[in-house]
């Protein structure tokens, strides 16, 4: 059994963060965050709540460890000694890692991934440049994505907090815009309505909604 392994199998079923004291706790995220395996961001208003993620150099270098496993968007509020949120902790594919049927103990939870998936091809943009769906996974790309924050009425950078591939489905709808723009997506992935203020599933639009793309300032930006 590796390392990585052992230290799954130690987690059991509850998320490590509310199982390992909360001092210890920091302390471990910190260390990381001086070795450049965890980026830390603090809220804007709130600078004690604390969001941590593991880095790309993180994955790129594969230096996982109990800590650097558990920094998927946990967080936490440093001033008064609270976890604020768990968020799934890493996970890897099948096949990725040797003997991954040896992760598991026998009781586990299976969750149906709710939010939909765009093609492989579509492009998004990133603080980085212009990225296609398949860069971003293969490469497990955790910088932000230009996004639409519908509660405050603008458009601004969000980070990436996971990545999942769909492999197999043929349920995909394509939505073309007026000017020609065409975006494919899973029937189950929701698209923002600006005149009901409201997200709607794709398979559920009758082709005559507005939508709200950012289609436009990416090409903005990529001239």
């Amino acid at each position: 059994m590796n390392d990585i392994m052992k230290i799954l199998l130690d987690f059991g079923v509850e998320h490590p963060a509310r199982t390992i004291d909360f001092d210890e706790l920091v302390q471990g995220l910190f260390e990381e965050v001086s070795n450049g395996n965890i980026n830390v961001n603090y809220h804007p208003e709130f600078p004690h709540l604390a969001l941590f993620k593991y880095s790309q150099d993180c994955v790129t270098e594969k230096r996982w460890n109990k800590f650097t496993i558990m920094a998927r968007g946990l967080i936490l509020d440093l001033k008064n000694k609270k976890v604020v949120a768990t968020p799934f902790i890493k996970f890897w594919n099948c096949n990725e890692i040797i003997n991954y049927e040896n992760f598991f103990s026998p009781e586990f939870l299976a969750t149906e991934k709710v939010d939909g998936c765009c093609d492989q091809d579509t492009k998004l943009e990133t603080e980085d440049g212009v990225m296609t769906i398949r860069e971003i996974c293969e490469s497990e790309y955790l910088g932000k994505v230009l996004s639409y924050n519908i509660y405050d009425d603008k458009i601004e950078f969000k980070e990436i907090l996971g990545h999942s591939v769909l492999k197999g489905s043929d349920d995909w709808y394509e939505l073309e815009t007026k000017e020609g723009d065409i975006v494919k997506l899973t029937g189950n992935h929701k698209v923002y309505l600006p005149e009901f203020n409201c997200y709607r599933r794709v398979d559920e639009l009758n082709g005559n909604e507005k939508l709200y793309f950012l289609i436009k300032e990416m090409k903005r930006n990529e001239k």
